[in-house]
């Protein structure tokens, strides 16, 4: 695809060599064909900095692309290297090579603290400087691409055609004599942003890329962040450029086609196709790039990829002499095929921000966003104009004047730290809004650091001493711009875009929007929005906080002082928060104890030695806790049915069961599974139960099956039928929780039907060892546990815990205890729920107390308290009544219901005996009659 797509086509007149002023900021000196010797110790202009060796220099070189036009580039060798074969490094920039174009850091205050006695002029904006890279062993190539300066054709502005020429240049230089056949890219912005595109063609010759942030889609990063059309950048970068054609004129495009297309499908980085190792960067300080060059790191299909994000600004990074060393050792090992240690460096050095303090450089992790990041929501108080964890809170709402760019009329929420907090990662906000009289709305959020005494402070992005060094006498002469201070992640949303939402099954930690189509809103009704943020990296100290900023404007500052604020809103718009609209803001929380990062599931850090462990002898999980647990044995088994009365008494009649054990049927599915704050608990029957904490929704143990057997012919038959069908549970179930292995709790038609029916929507739990038998299945999205393991599923803001339980497992005659058995913990910031699995009592040991004690106290519990007779044979395995109402209290759990009875015949005891016998065990421990209660079969209870 290119710029040729249908009948889109904008291009705009510019100027052109023949025209182009000589002076400053234009330092064009012609075009001319040759090959010249930059002599050890030349210097372009008398404050540039001097070639430490001598550097052939073969100018204006012509290169033919696969269309037949002609473009030129630069060529910079060690002179004394002239007869060898190099690696070399491509500099793709529109800005002209060799210090010629209009943007350039002499333009900029201060020089970005990077002085033009540390540069030697002949670099191209943005790009590497032959002065430095050529004495330690690389070509280096300079380009003007497709348009640029005296090269055919008319400028393009990313997309596949840029793909295709950088792609050709590649060839190009990887074929020549004196190359090595390994070609690098590398470069900041522009530069940066053109390697995603000539990497996705894949040219042969292409070793490694070093995009030192880079946006890589266009239209949601740059142009229509939020599906707002932004044109003030692209309108200063259309008038610097040099061209003897046109340039494609985004700004009119985004004028003409505001709703994403295929042209702008052809500005989003295909990830999917980059293969080559990666050195990526990113920085919190650009208004442009920081989201791209982490989707980068996140998306890319290379298995060898970087990622550094860094506290201060891009061109001040780039020019580092330490950063420089650092980069040549990444070259160097794809470049120069040393056999270095590159390969060793962590995946991803984060920096983190204090603003008012030095911040925290190249802090080493394994993933981003950090794997065992904990995702916190507060909710906003218009009355207070605060944030406060509880959701809770009585009606309020903020009405504020859209159209409006005076400071006066923005919103702000204020939450205190009481506490060292760090925050890193995604954030996002969910909002109710309203607008008063107009059928559109666009909303910019942007989260701040504000101070112990409450004021509001920016972080400066070069480090002071630099700053003075290159001539600042007073912090006032630091101007007001992106380049030079951060204000916080921004965030920004035209609403009538909000039914674009992607919904694509991952961790909605930051929502996603397609943007090709809109709704007009209806003046008055109430709209959620969920907006995200461009990541955060900040460490705050007790008493300081973060704000939420919201206004009808861009918030951040302008990334060139010509750049003002604008507004397209018209008139006031309504933020409404509290009862029944419970607008928050989700925020990411990383501990400060840093260890290397894990990939999630995580320990959790309550985690301690004196815990029950897991562990395994000969390859087998054991009961090790417990010296007296014996495994139930082939004998022990055939001892139980030949000597053992079966008591069960089961009833022959329908109409008989019915009246013991009567099913509960549901015909209104929408109000059966409505979101409701709290815990929703459904027993469907046996272990299997259903369970809503708020918008989590989730099973245990699930079968549906006539019986539990290893085929549909052999194995307990089950008297009563399930209240629910798997066509009978809500479209957005999330997940399916396995306590252990045996076929009355992992059903194999139960989870065929439901991996047909949810697919890849649902996650599964199991401990370990377990994993594999799914992927049998086919099924993939599988976590397997540990006990005191913890999960984090962010998506929905809940933890999930596998816990110790005295049981076994097999279904195989190979694999016998080759899986963990346990019990679950699942809260989140509200409420806590508890599953014991099957299990046995253990008695003088306190697993059931330790589980209290980490993870509680529960508000509500499902315990098993059927299949325990005889009791020679499953006390160990199988609780009793009595038991069961001793873990209740073990676990601290308020409210308890009985499960794992009523539905098969497993063991000798009467089938309505397990509820007589918890009634009077519950009395017997002088507890109030409701709190460990049965339920019908399709029951519901609810915890408010």
């Amino acid at each position: 695809m290119s710029i040729d797509i249908g009948s889109i086509k904008h291009f705009k007149p510019l100027l052109n060599t023949s025209n182009l002023p000589r002076e400053e900021p234009y330092r064009y000196d012609g075009f001319k064909t040759e090959s010249k010797i930059l002599p050890k110790g030349h210097k372009k202009r008398e404050d540039a900095r001097a070639f430490p060796e001598a550097v052939q220099w073969d100018r204006d070189q012509p290169v033919k692309l696969r269309d037949g036009l002609t473009i030129y580039c630069d060529i910079f060798r060690p002179a004394d290297l002239v007869d060898e074969k190099l690696p070399a490094i491509l500099n793709w920039s529109p800005y002209g090579k060799n210090g010629s174009g209009a943007l350039n850091l002499h333009v900029i205050p201060f020089q970005a603290c990077r002085p033009q006695s540390t540069r030697s002029d002949y670099e191209s904006f943005e790009g590497l400087d032959p002065a430095e890279w050529c004495k330690r062993g690389y070509a280096i190539i300079n380009a003007d691409p497709r348009g640029c300066y005296d090269s055919e054709g008319d400028i393009r502005n990313m997309g596949t055609r840029e793909g295709q020429d950088g792609a050709d240049l590649v060839e190009w230089i990887g074929s020549q004599q004196w190359c090595n056949g390994y070609v690098g890219l590398a470069g900041n912005s522009w530069l940066a942003i053109a390697q995603w595109w000539i990497a996705a063609e894949q040219p042969k010759h292409l070793a490694a890329i070093a995009p030192w942030e880079g946006a890589s889609d266009l239209y949601r990063e740059v142009i229509c962040l939020g599906g707002v059309p932004h044109i003030d950048f692209h309108e200063i970068l259309n008038s610097i450029f040099v061209s003897n054609g046109t340039v494609e004129d985004q700004s009119a495009m985004i004028r003409e086609h505001p709703l994403y297309n295929e042209y702008w499908e052809d500005k989003r980085a295909q990830f999917d196709k980059i293969l080559v190792p990666m050195y990526i960067t990113a920085s919190y300080s650009t208004g442009l790039h920081t989201m791209g060059s982490i989707r980068a790191f996140t998306e890319a299909k290379s298995s060898k990829k970087w990622l550094r994000i860094h506290p201060t600004q891009e061109w001040y990074d780039l020019y580092a002499p330490e950063n420089i060393d650092d980069l040549d050792k990444f070259f160097s090992k794809y470049l120069k095929k040393t056999n270095n240690d590159w390969e060793l460096t962590a995946k991803v050095r984060l920096s983190i921000l204090k603003f008012n303090g030095e911040p925290v450089f190249n802090q080493k992790e394994e993933n981003y966003p950090i794997p065992n990041t904990e995702y916190k929501r507060f909710y906003l108080d218009n009355d207070t104009s605060t944030m406060i964890p509880n959701s809770h809170t009585k009606y309020s709402a903020s009405t504020y004047n859209a159209e409006s760019i005076d400071i006066k009329d923005e919103l702000m929420w204020k939450l205190v730290f009481d506490e060292k907090t760090r925050l890193v990662g995604f954030s996002k906000a969910v909002l109710y809004v309203s607008t008063k009289s107009h059928n559109e709305l666009d909303i910019y959020v942007q989260l701040r650091k504000f101070d112990a005494s409450g004021k509001i402070i920016d972080h400066i992005n070069f480090p002071k001493e630099a700053l003075r060094a290159c001539g600042m006498k007073d912090e006032s002469e630091i101007l007001n711009t992106n380049i030079f201070k951060y204000r916080g992640p921004k965030g920004a949303l035209r609403v009538s875009h909000h039914i674009t939402k992607i919904e694509d099954g991952g961790d909605d930690i930051s929502p996603k929007y397609k943007h090709d189509r809109s709704k007009p809103l209806i003046p008055g009704e109430i709209i959620m929005v969920e907006i995200p943020f461009w990541p955060i990296g900040i460490d705050f100290e007790a008493g300081e906080g973060v704000a939420l900023v919201l206004a009808g404007h861009e918030l951040p500052y302008p990334e060139f002082p010509q750049m003002k604020p604008s507004t397209q809103n018209k008139g006031f718009a309504t933020i409404h928060a509290g009862d029944h609209y419970p607008s928050f803001l989700q925020l990411p929380f990383v501990s400060f104890l840093k260890a290397a990062a894990e990939v999630v599931p995580t320990k959790t850090n309550k985690t301690s030695d004196k815990l029950i462990k897991s562990r395994k002898e000969n390859g087998r999980y054991t009961n090790s806790f417990n010296p007296k647990f014996k495994f139930p044995s082939p004998a022990l088994a055939i001892k139980w049915k030949m000597s053992t009365g079966v008591n069960t008494q089961l009833a022959y009649s329908k109409k008989e069961l019915d009246k013991f054990l009567p099913i509960i049927r549901h015909n209104n599915s929408e109000e059966l599974f409505r979101t409701t704050s709290g815990i929703r608990f459904i027993w469907i029957g046996h272990a299997t139960c259903y369970i809503q904490m708020n918008n989590f929704r989730f099973l245990l143990d699930p079968i549906f099956s006539k019986r539990c057997g290893i085929t549909s012919l052999i194995g307990p038959k089950r008297f009563r039928p399930p209240a629910l069908t798997v066509n009978d549970l809500p479209e957005n179930l999330d997940a399916i929780l396995i306590s252990h292995n045996h076929f009355d709790h992992l059903d194999f038609r139960s989870v065929l039907d439901l991996n047909k029916r949810y697919g890849a929507r649902l996650t599964w739990f199991c401990g370990l060892g377990l994993r594999k038998w799914f992927l049998k299945m086919g099924i993939r999205n599988v976590i397997e546990l540990d006990w005191w393991q913890k999960y984090h599923f962010a998506k929905k803001e809940i933890n999930i815990a596998f816990c110790p339980a005295q049981h076994w497992s097999r279904r195989t005659a190979f694999d016998m205890n080759r899986s963990l058995w346990g019990g679950y913990a699942i809260w989140n910031t509200q409420h806590k729920f508890y599953y014991a699995g099957d299990t046995g009592y253990t008695h003088n040991i306190s697993i059931f107390q330790q589980i209290g004690k980490q993870y509680g106290p529960f508000d509500l519990s499902a315990i098993p308290i059927g299949a325990y007779e005889p009791r020679w044979m499953m006390e160990a395995q199988h609780v009793s009544p009595d038991e069961a109402v001793r873990i209740h209290i073990d676990v601290k759990s308020k409210q308890s219901i009985g499960v794992h009875w009523g539905t098969f015949a497993l063991a000798n005891e009467y089938f309505m005996e397990p509820p007589f016998k918890l009634s009077q065990a519950v009395k017997n421990n002088l507890l109030n009659s409701s709190s460990f209660i049965v339920l019908k079969h399709g029951e519901v209870f609810a915890i408010s």
